[in-house]
Order: structure tokens, then C-alpha cells, then sequence
């Protein structure tokens, strides 16, 4: 997208993160790679794919989390 837009100053990529696209980045990742730091291959990783994308996790999960509570108690 940069290169084909390169007058825009591009700051943030995180509205391309979802589900469907890190589904679709998972299923680029070569099998045959070894196991994550929580020792969990691709192909235990894909048998449950989709709960665990949708997941919270990292850094900013426990705000998203929070946020979505706090927007429930407001409506």
C-alpha cells in the first residue's frame, strides 16, 4: 500500500490487524517451523485457529477489555 501511495505518510498499521488477516498470516507460516515460545506447534495452533485469534492478547488487550466493559455500562 506505501508503494502505491507513496505521497501519504503512513504512521500506524494497526487497523489492517483482525482476525481475518492474521488467519490469513497464520496459514502462510510454514508447518514445518518449530514451536513458539509456548511450545505449541502450527498444527495444534490450527485445530482451535479461530477462538484463538480472536483472543485478546499482548500489551493493549487489557485496555480493549476494559473498554469494551466500560462502553457497556455507558448504554
Amino acid at each position: 500500500m506505501a508503494k502505491e501511495r507513496p505521497e501519504e505518510k503512513f504512521t500506524t498499521l494497526v487497523h489492517h490487524i483482525n482476525v481475518e488477516n492474521l488467519a490469513l498470516a497464520h496459514m502462510r507460516q510454514n508447518p514445518r517451523k518449530a514451536p513458539g515460545v509456548d511450545r505449541v506447534t502450527k498444527d495444534e495452533y490450527d485445530k482451535q485457529l479461530y477462538p484463538n485469534l480472536a483472543r485478546p492478547r499482548g500489551p493493549h488487550a487489557a485496555a480493549s477489555l476494559q473498554a469494551t466493559a466500560s462502553e457497556k455500562n455507558l448504554h
